[in-house]
């Protein structure tokens, strides 16, 4: 379980959290939504310790992570599979060398074993026949999956996905998000996705949290979100220029 303790973080005179607070349950797919800067991936960076609050608390499996030492913070994020809002595939290297990246830096696995657990994980995401090629030769959702194997090449406890489907057309996002659910429910891992599309917000979420201002300022199903009339979802989710989110 991760839990965010009224957290404050600002940069010089941007405040970005304002008191934030939310519980993330044990395998559930938590959706955060808000508009672009409002902090959304920001918070993730935070949760995997990438980023300190300027005050408050993050407690990952029980253990306040604003509190230990760098070596213990190191070890927390092998907890975590990170899938980057651009993919952020080296180029230089093959898909295969990419998913393997993690193994090779953090054990000291022998190659044939490296091997076969880069061919699971391609195969989870159907790339296991790209495993040679190089990512400029790759889809924007090609990618995207290529991603999500190196996230998963640890077996990490927790799946991060910043704007999963940013970038992608509409199909192509509405595989992406059915191969999110296809791998919690094979996986089950706990799951947060940071994104603006609503679309897959309704799609994959258990629960979806709308961030403005610093703060959550909305919690619910995606059944609450299409039924609620507060007005910062609707506005949101109606996609209105006027409103309370300026």
């Amino acid at each position: 379980m991760i839990e965010v303790k009224n957290i404050y973080k600002s940069f010089n005179d941007n405040k970005v959290f304002k008191g934030l607070s939310l519980d993330v349950y044990d395998g559930e797919t938590l959706v955060v939504i808000g508009r672009s800067g409002c902090g959304k991936s920001v918070l993730l960076k935070h949760i995997m310790g990438l980023m300190k609050p300027d005050k408050g608390k993050i407690i990952v499996d029980n253990v306040d992570i604003t509190q230990v030492s760098m070596r213990e913070i190191y070890a927390l994020r092998k907890k975590f599979g990170m899938v980057f809002q651009g993919a952020a595939l080296f180029d230089s290297l093959t898909v295969q060398e990419n998913v393997a990246l993690s193994l090779r830096e953090h054990t000291r696995m022998k190659e044939d074993k490296i091997d076969a657990l880069v061919y699971e994980k391609l195969k989870l995401v159907d790339m296991e026949d790209a495993k040679d090629i190089k990512p400029h030769e790759l889809s924007g959702g090609m990618k995207k999956r290529v991603g999500i194997a190196r996230a998963l090449i640890l077996d990490p406890d927790y799946i991060l996905y910043d704007e999963p489907t940013t970038g992608l057309d509409p199909i192509m996002s509405d595989r992406i998000n059915d191969l999110i659910m296809r791998l919690k429910k094979q996986l089950k891992k706990t799951t947060i996705v940071v994104t603006h599309d609503m679309k897959s917000a309704f799609k994959v979420g258990d629960r979806i949290l709308l961030m403005y201002d610093g703060k959550f300022r909305f919690e619910g199903s995606p059944e609450n979100v299409k039924k609620t009339d507060n007005k910062y979802i609707r506005q949101f989710v109606e996609g209105k220029s006027e409103g309370p989110i300026k």
